[in-house]
């Protein structure tokens, strides 16, 4: 995340395919409309803190608001997936997260 206007290019980009003002993003993320509008118009470096609320408020990745997209990842129907079954097939589990060494979380279904 080197390029900081495309930080902001990217904010607005977001913040306008879902229909949502300064104001919005303001009560989403506890960020000020007027660090926002400067954000978006390249005119200041947010710290990691202000990135992070950004990201959290709007339900994205930080991937996602640096411009790596939130094409990162893929739906998958689970009846199409094959589930851990254990010895005696009593249950099942469909990894439906894999682990992220981001969070340390990993999902399961069953």
């Amino acid at each position: 995340m080197n390029d900081f206007s495309a930080l902001g290019e990217n904010l607005k980009a977001i913040r306008d395919k879902r229909g949502l003002n300064l104001n919005d993003v303001s009560e989403l993320t506890g960020i000020s409309k007027a660090m926002l509008s400067k954000i978006e118009r390249g005119e200041s470096v947010p710290t990691i803190t202000t990135v992070w609320k950004i990201a959290n408020g709007l339900k994205i990745t930080l991937n996602a608001l640096a411009g790596d997209g939130e094409n990162n990842y893929t739906v998958k129907d689970i009846a199409t997936m094959t589930p851990l079954i254990d010895e005696g097939g009593l249950f099942s589990l469909y990894n439906v997260f894999p682990f992220s060494p981001l969070d340390g979380v990993q999902v399961f279904y069953g």
